[in-house]
């Protein structure tokens, strides 16, 4: 079930990640969200304060607080065959490690998909693919 959205346009000065977010305040989850709005571009962002249905790898429910996590999803439509897919995941936890890295804190991925500072699980990154006309993957 999706409530009423907040949208943000440009709110970012980026050259195409994160130009649009769409903000709820509490929803099933980010990616439930991503898979059925018709109107999602390329680099839109959905962001909650709270997510019923969140869920990890292999379907685990994934359970926080409100308004004690970061619960977001990044919509892409790459132009890259579905099998390369994959890697995706991957360059998102190097990415969240590096730009902790860069701001001093020493973050650490735990293959495939975790990021963790001094042992301690900080985020879990999941991603889905949508074979439709056009490959949509959601971060």
């Amino acid at each position: 079930m999706i409530n009423k959205s907040l949208f943000v346009k440009n709110s970012f000065d980026t050259k195409w990640a994160g130009k649009t977010v769409h903000f709820f305040d509490e929803i099933s989850s980010t990616n439930d969200v991503a898979k059925e709005k018709d109107n999602i571009l390329n680099g839109d962002i959905i962001i909650t304060n709270y997510q019923s249905k969140g869920r990890g790898r292999q379907g685990r429910r994934w359970e926080t607080k409100k308004g004690e996590s970061l619960m977001f999803s990044l919509v892409l439509f790459p132009k890259i065959n579905s099998e390369n897919c994959p890697m995706l995941t991957l360059i998102m936890g190097m990415a969240v490690a590096m730009s902790l890295r860069d701001k001093g804190v020493n973050a650490k991925i735990k293959w495939p998909n975790d990021i963790v500072i001094n042992d301690k699980k900080i985020c879990g990154i999941l991603t889905e693919l949508i074979m439709n006309r056009d490959l949509k993957v959601i971060i």
